[in-house]
């Protein structure tokens, strides 16, 4: 980061001596600049809230307030701003003094030039590097959208006419769904992690002496932002891209690249922009630099078409594995050869996996376990057609695994069936009656809408708007009070059930039957 000079404030009570530091700094380092000097320390501390110093060069010894006062006030203050004591007096006792209040460093009176130039220079280093961490946490909370600090706004002034651009790349496949990067070579996954940046942008043919890389959250993206470019950001971002494909050997690597060059307060939204453009085009097992030149490319919905679903059903209630391989092949080599993005893919899986989970028989650990590798196999496979070899095999395996209800799980349904249609008038927890059969709450009402064709409450509702017919034929009882025999605990709910039972709220149909 090219940053202004680094401003220095003079404190010395004798004319002759504040000008012959001035000069003396001025002649060690062109980085410092002196802005402003005083003649004691009340002076120097109105000065601080005027110019805002980095560093504070001041005697000792002066008159209304001398420099240990000045460097202690500083110190509890001001503590970004570094001091340098200036003495004429070799006395040990000053500088332990001064060392308590975190002074940089305690120089000798008359100032050797030498000296005064290896202080600034070792001065000079740790302030950038000050700097630079200061600006990365700045411009990280930005693309972030966090609240900036007040006490960094001066800091931050220094950057607000700045421009930047944001190039976000990922190294290979979308890993969203995987619990860790899983790049096919681990080498290759560290080499990312690890890339030589600043030897990478010096290769450049063009400046890039600017620029910052952000982690993501997944560790095969990053984000590279960049300070004022003398070239476009497509050549800077096709760059980086065919750089990062000679370093890396290895998988795709997709790089989305700002249009222009945005200002410190557009940086959140154009990393949202960047972000979104690179999940919903990224495509497997190709490198490809965005946006494209030319019109988007127009994706058709992703859902399956019924007849494909009913086919779905059929081949699965009927364990025909061969039908089913040979009707998602197909389906996979269209997908990678029409370039469809991994996001339009992962939807396709997902009714998929909705299909699978409605059909056969299996825990929700199971599932969760059929999803994992399935995901994993789409999102480390270097093509798709490598991915979906290995996702065809899994949903056959499980497909295998389900053939028929199991006996234990067929007899525990109509156990409970017998026990819902005997105690439907009672307040039924499923949560707890699936607990007492030693079931996932939502395993039990998949299996059991399997096995019943509905689920239980479906059932337990049925059961008792059947009998709230009956009751409403009857006008002794009022709606309120054949709510609370059937066992529903709010009468607004009973109506609702009711009505999508019946078409008809209770009193609509009780006057219908007079």
């Amino acid at each position: 980061m090219k940053y202004d000079p680094v401003k220095v404030l003079v404190v010395e009570d004798e004319i002759l001596l504040l000008n012959n530091i001035k000069k003396k700094i001025a002649a060690a380092s062109s980085d410092f600049q002196v802005s402003g000097d005083a003649f004691n320390g009340k002076e120097a501390l109105a000065l601080i809230k005027k110019i805002h110093p980095d560093v504070i060069f001041t005697d000792i010894r002066m008159p209304v307030m001398d420099g240990l006062e000045l460097a202690k006030t500083v110190y509890n203050d001001y503590p970004d701003i570094y001091v340098v004591i200036i003495s004429g007096y070799d006395d040990f006792d000053y500088a332990r003094t001064a060392l308590q209040y975190r002074v940089y460093d305690y120089l000798l009176k008359p100032l050797k030039l030498d000296a005064l130039a290896a202080l600034l220079n070792s001065l000079g280093a740790e302030i950038r590097k000050k700097r630079d961490h200061k600006l990365y946490s700045l411009l990280y909370g930005q693309l972030n959208n966090n609240q900036l600090p007040p006490s960094d706004l001066p800091f931050i002034r220094e950057i607000a006419e700045r421009k930047f651009t944001c190039f976000l790349v990922c190294f290979g496949n979308l890993h969203t769904h995987c619990q860790q990067s899983a790049l096919p070579d681990q080498n290759q996954a560290d080499s990312f992690s690890c890339l030589p940046w600043e030897a990478l942008f010096a290769s450049a043919p063009f400046d890039i002496s600017d620029f910052w890389v952000f982690p993501q959250q997944f560790d095969n993206i990053k984000l590279i932002l960049t300070g004022d470019l003398n070239s476009s950001p497509q050549d800077v971002g096709l760059f980086i891209q065919k750089s990062l494909i000679q370093l890396l050997s290895g998988p795709n690597v997709t790089l989305a690249c700002g249009q222009s060059q945005v200002s410190f307060s557009h940086l959140h939204s154009e990393w949202v922009s960047l972000r979104k453009l690179l999940f919903s085009s990224l495509i497997i097992g190709s490198s490809s630099l965005l946006p494209k030149p030319g019109p988007s490319a127009v994706l058709p919905p992703a859902v399956f078409p019924a007849a494909s679903i009913s086919y779905f059903y059929s081949l699965i209630h009927t364990s025909n594995t061969a039908g089913f391989m040979k009707a998602l092949k197909p389906m996979f080599q269209e997908w990678e050869e029409n370039r469809y993005p991994q996001q339009w893919i992962e939807k396709m899986l997902m009714q998929l996996f909705t299909i699978l989970q409605q059909c056969l028989y299996f825990s929700d650990l199971d599932y969760e376990q059929m999803q994992s590798a399935v995901y994993f196999s789409l999102e480390t496979q270097p093509t798709l057609s490598d991915g979906a070899e290995r996702i065809i095999q899994e949903f056959v395996y499980w497909i295998k695994l389900n053939k028929s209800v199991p006996s234990e799980i067929e007899t525990a349904i109509e156990e409970m069936d017998s026990y819902i249609r005997l105690h439907y008038k009672e307040s039924i927890n499923i949560a707890e009656l699936a607990k007492n059969y030693h079931f996932n709450h939502s395993y039990l009402t998949r299996v059991f809408k399997k096995q019943k064709g509905q689920s239980p409450l479906k059932l337990i509702n049925e059961l008792r708007i059947h009998d709230a017919c009956e009751l409403l034929s009857d006008s002794v009882f009022s709606i309120k009070e054949i709510s609370e025999m059937l066992g529903f605990t709010d009468q607004h709910y009973f109506s609702r059930i009711f009505k999508d039972f019946t078409g008809q709220n209770p009193k609509e149909y009780r006057s219908l039957l007079k």
